[in-house]
């Protein structure tokens, strides 16, 4: 399992709502690639951003 999922398992784990744990694993994904996107555009180099997923 990569950084990403085991963040993502983390923090779903606290979540008692069924319905919750969904929407905010949608959310966080989406915030985890907006990150990447937006450092990639400041000149971060890919290749570490790839070891943090």
């Amino acid at each position: 399992m990569n950084d990403k999922q085991n963040f993502l398992d983390a923090v779903t784990k606290q979540i008692r709502s069924k319905e919750a744990i969904k929407l905010v694993a949608e959310e966080l994904e989406h915030h985890l690639r907006e990150t990447k996107r937006t450092s990639l555009k400041r000149g971060f180099p890919n290749k570490k951003l790839n070891k943090k997923q």
